[in-house]
């Protein structure tokens, strides 16, 4: 896939941004001038800071639009980031919500209510009933896979601050006890072997990652799924080949041959020579 580097809004761009975009009118020159100051013309930027500006009370709906507070404006301190602004929305947050933001983050990005129960030990109606607030404060949105309850971060960038900003012991065992209870619950369905080796990956077990990776590369593999299953096997020897897993070795070499790889192709065999052989 080929990725796209969009540039900054120009002065102009940004005026016309937050009028019809973000419906915000009487803005005035200073105003924008404070906007292009914080946000440098980035729109996931603005977006943050208008919604934190919202929160605040700083910006207020009349209507279908919304108009800036100016004297309380020029007085708000802005984070320098989008990760602190992310996080001091959070930080508003009752204490009882930012927890399960937290565990919600390490579940990923769309969360199961049923598989947040059992990592938080917490009952479903009481989860549900926190879940639907958050919905109503935009931290998420209700999402839907089957007949189980799934809710979905809002805003990736959000659920990302949050994840990162997790003690490393608490992200390590919510991971492991996902990673066990969807390996006992699911393992024998192709569709959640991605998800357990995250977690055990995330879990800090890099043996049992690698064993649902496997099933994922040949599952890729058996498909004919070349890049996918690339992906996979690259993971799998990221870290050195070792001779459990000669085998994946030898399939990503013949990947790497279909895909005309050469380069590739050559310094892994030179790897498996030095390393295994």
């Amino acid at each position: 896939f080929e990725v796209l580097e969009l540039k900054p809004f120009s002065e102009e761009g940004e005026l016309k941004y937050l009028e019809n975009n973000i419906k915000l009118k009487q803005i005035s020159s200073s105003t924008i001038k404070f906007f292009r100051s914080k946000s440098s013309g980035n729109p996931k930027y603005i977006n943050a800071i208008i919604d934190m500006l919202k929160n605040e009370g700083v910006i207020k709906k009349e209507g279908e639009n919304f108009y800036v507070d100016e004297d309380r404006l020029f007085k708000t301190q802005i984070p320098e980031s989008l990760e602190e602004i992310y996080l001091k929305k959070v930080d508003s947050l009752l204490k009882e919500e930012r927890e399960i933001v937290q565990y919600a983050s390490v579940l990923g990005y769309s969360v199961s209510l049923f598989l947040l129960s059992h990592t938080t030990s917490k009952d479903r109606e009481y989860l549900l009933k926190i879940l639907n607030d958050l919905v109503g404060k935009e931290i998420f949105v209700k999402d839907s896979w089957g007949e189980r309850k799934y809710f979905k971060f809002k805003d990736g960038f959000l659920r990302d601050a949050v994840y990162e900003s997790a003690p490393f012991s608490l992200k390590k065992e919510i991971h492991l006890k996902c990673a066990q209870f969807l390996e006992k619950e699911s393992s024998e369905s192709g569709k959640v072997w991605q998800i357990i080796a995250n977690h055990f990956k995330g879990a800090g077990d890099k043996e049992k990652a690698n064993f649902y990776n496997k099933k994922c590369a040949y599952d890729a593999f058996s498909r004919y799924d070349n890049v996918t299953a690339m992906n996979y096997f690259e993971e799998i020897c990221s870290e050195g080949i070792k001779k459990e897993n000669i085998d994946c070795a030898f399939k990503l070499i013949k990947i790497y041959s279909n895909l005309g790889k050469r380069e590739d192709e050559e310094k892994l065999i030179k790897n498996i020579e030095s390393e295994v052989l």
